[in-house]
């Protein structure tokens, strides 16, 4: 084994890895003279980390960061959090929960000497005449494409500056967005409370922080392919198509799949709870559940609109809507 490489919040459903145990399993492994790194793909769910930091640097406990929240974060997630710190690198995209223009990407390790493996030395690009141009010669020259715009660099240098990488710098703007995906998750759970008889709708994961997911599936209805079809006709009212403006949509929704040989129980869990026979799960065409992904990083959901509303609320009275006209076909 070379490297083990857990996730800190997936790109589908915000899921985070267990980064704690895979420490723990190095540790273990030490003891018997085995090694192996430990690359956190922290593309997401990188810049999390600044709730869980203090003005002052410290790791901030537990119940502090709970505080603030309903659910957020799971013991679960906070040990993965706390563990970070004995990995060995990590990627980061500040074009994602950075709120900074693509393509800003940053590759972060504990030894700076590991970033020489991909170092790219071309004489007729580099040639610093002082020591101060010698720290800039990192701007091009540790990156595998080559070359990337000056400008990224200097948007994420100044964003931090301003913006510092704690609780009350990012963590105040991405706490917003939690507390809007917490919102989301209870909203979901009320809304299928009242379409009871009519609609099934399951959360195959609870969000580990601000990426929600949800399937959708008429009652009494048991065949996954059925399933599939009902929820693309309401993603033809959440999303555009090249006939169809993005300004003539209300609310745009993304989707992903669930399959059963990456998922596992979570995708059982969901076919139950949505009524769906296992047996139909896997036969042509079926080998996948279509969920609707909502990614919920705007930290201003949660505001009220000039109807008394939030925006979440907002949401689930027009999916009510496009389920009424998708039903009635």
């Amino acid at each position: 084994m070379i490297a083990v490489v857990p996730i800190l919040g997936t790109t589908e459903f915000g899921a985070i890895d267990p980064i704690d145990r895979v420490v723990a399993l190095r540790r273990e492994n030490r003891a018997h003279g085995r090694e192996f790194g430990i690359h956190v793909d922290a593309a997401w769910g990188g810049y999390l980390r600044s709730l869980f930091i203090s003005p002052a640097g410290d790791f901030r406990s537990h119940s502090d960061v709970r505080s603030e929240f309903t659910y957020f974060p799971t013991p679960a997630v906070y040990a993965a959090f706390e563990a970070l710190c004995e990995t060995d690198s990590a990627t980061v995209d500040p074009h994602k929960l950075g709120f900074i223009p693509y393509p800003a990407g940053a590759y972060v390790a504990r030894d700076r000497n590991i970033v020489n493996f991909v170092q790219q030395d071309a004489a007729y690009v580099f040639e610093p005449t002082s020591d101060d141009d010698a720290r800039f010669r990192m701007l091009g020259q540790y990156i595998l494409e080559g070359s990337k715009p000056g400008a990224t660099v200097v948007s994420a240098y100044l964003t931090h500056r301003c913006v510092p990488l704690h609780q009350d710098g990012f963590g105040k703007i991405i706490a917003n967005s939690i507390r809007s995906c917490e919102m989301f998750f209870d909203l979901a759970h009320a809304w299928a409370e009242r379409h009871a008889g009519r609609v099934i709708l399951a959360v195959p994961f609870e969000p580990d922080a601000n990426i929600a997911c949800f399937a959708l599936n008429p009652t009494g209805n048991t065949d996954v392919r059925k399933a599939n079809a009902f929820t693309r006709k309401v993603l033809e009212h959440l999303t555009t198509t090249r006939n169809q403006p993005v300004q003539g949509r209300d609310f745009m929704v993304s989707s992903t799949k669930l399959f059963r040989r990456q998922h596992g129980t979570n995708a059982d869990h969901a076919l139950t709870s949505l009524g769906l026979d296992l047996q139909t799960f896997g036969e042509p065409d079926t080998d996948h559940l279509l969920v609707l992904r909502h990614t919920l990083m705007n930290p201003w959901l949660a505001a009220k609109t000039s109807d008394g509303k939030n925006y979440l609320e907002l949401y689930f009275d027009h999916l009510d809507a496009i389920v009424e006209a998708v039903l009635s076909i």
